[in-house]
């Protein structure tokens, strides 16, 4: 998984289409280190990511109205940035006509 998720988002799903665009990070001491990492919290590993896979980040950053929207490149969550930067852009513009109508 860990390896994959250097080269397909979501991991699980290996289309074409979800290839990354991205420097696959996957030197095999690195990779050991996290699935080391991540073996000594096996009871906090799937919970964690159900719960980032299910946050409703579309809604929450519309209802946040401003937010500073940032990422490395190798992010696996990198290609959300564009999106996430419109539904904020979306968002202020809708307070900002709000306002100016009031």
């Amino acid at each position: 998984m860990r390896r994959d998720m250097e080269l397909w988002w979501p991991w699980y799903d290996r289309r074409r289409e979800n290839a990354r665009a991205v420097e696959p990070r996957i030197d095999p001491a690195r990779l050991t280190i996290e699935v080391r990492e991540a073996m000594k919290r096996p009871a906090s590993f799937a919970p964690a990511w159900r719960a980032v896979m299910q946050y409703p980040m579309r809604r929450r950053l519309a209802e946040v109205g401003k937010a500073v929207v940032f990422s490395s490149r190798q992010d696996v969550f990198a290609g959300c940035v564009p999106q996430a930067q419109l539904v904020v852009d979306t968002a202020q513009a809708k307070a900002d006509f709000i306002l100016e109508r009031l």
